[in-house]
């Protein structure tokens, strides 16, 4: 949906890469936007208000490949215990590859309101699609109330 609104979709999420146990291995983290954006709002938490256990900073260093291609390698990560606190650690840092990021679509690193002008009117049954920690319906519709 992003793309075809003409936007960037690593403005909303993006892959990184990190190092385990002598490996690298390629990670998809998901930036507050996109937490933020409407469509994930109403799909992936029915418009109810959220409010995170945690929030997930990591650190990152821009790389290049031997071909000259770049990547971002992550060299820390560290939960806070509100996103208020996440926040302020990443204002206080003199570099800007840190990020307030979540590995799941499913689990929001930002407190979220309540969309209280939208209600559930279909919600598919029998057909599912899996995001992150949780299958959900392949479809759902909301109508917006004035």
């Amino acid at each position: 949906m992003v793309t075809f609104a003409g936007g960037d979709p690593d403005d909303f999420r993006e892959a990184y890469f990190a190092e385990r146990d002598g490996v690298i291995i390629r990670l998809v983290f998901f930036y507050p936007e996109y937490f933020r954006a409407l469509s994930t709002r109403l799909y992936n938490f029915d418009g109810q208000a959220v409010t995170p256990e945690s929030t997930m900073v990591i650190e990152y260093l821009q790389e290049l490949t031997d071909n000259g291609i770049a990547y971002k390698l992550v060299t820390d990560a560290q939960s806070f215990a509100s996103y208020r606190e996440a926040v302020d650690f990443v204002a206080g840092q003199d570099s800007d590859n840190y990020r307030i990021v979540s590995a799941d679509p499913m689990v929001s690193p930002v407190p979220l309101e309540a969309l209280e002008s939208f209600r559930s009117v279909y919600v598919s049954e029998g057909s599912t699609v899996h995001f992150g920690s949780v299958a959900m319906p392949t479809v759902k519709i909301f109508e917006y109330l004035e």
